[in-house]
């Protein structure tokens, strides 16, 4: 199975916004599972899942509140494969959720990591949207409260992956 651990958006406003902005870049209509990636673990089996599993469960957070605002994206806007929403607000707090993450599951902490949403990809031959990038690049898009993160499996269906929680931790009181 393919997994990640992320924190899920689930904040109405946020949700809403994003999907405005897909609109604009011209994404498909369709539902959404938005999530910042705190690490990705590829694919993975059965018992590398549950060992997983096992391991975040001691991974201890306070809950915070994440500002999801600006469009940016990978590499550079001007060679755009992923357009993303960052996390400004918070940012500190997610980055270093997703170094405890790393840390609990013997992964190396990414050197220099962009907490961020995707909000569509771009693809081979298609220009960057960069006018989209520039127009929206201080928008706030809304705060999504942070008060657990899972370890997902991700699913092929169709043109599009079905996100199932194997484990969701929340934060500490």
């Amino acid at each position: 199975m393919r997994a990640f651990v992320g924190i899920d958006i689930t904040d109405a406003r946020t949700a809403s916004a994003l999907e405005s902005v897909r609109l604009e870049l011209g994404a498909p209509r369709g539902p959404r599972q938005d999530h910042v990636t705190l690490a990705f673990l590829g694919e993975i089996d059965a018992q590398a899942a549950a060992a997983a599993a096992d391991a975040l469960a001691g991974v201890r957070f306070g809950a915070f509140d994440a500002q999801v605002a600006g469009l940016g994206a990978f590499p550079s806007p001007r060679r755009a494969r992923v357009v993303w929403a960052g996390i400004r607000g918070g940012a500190g707090e997610a980055a270093g959720l997703a170094r405890l993450v790393a840390a609990a599951l013997g992964l190396e902490a990414p050197a220099r990591l962009v907490p961020h949403v995707t909000v569509s990809r771009v693809k081979s031959g298609q220009a960057p949207p960069l006018g989209v990038i520039r127009a929206h690049r201080d928008t706030e898009f809304g705060v999504q409260r942070v008060t657990s993160f899972s370890l997902k499996r991700s699913d092929p269906d169709g043109a599009r992956h079905v996100h199932t929680a194997l484990r969701t931790v929340e934060a500490s009181p």
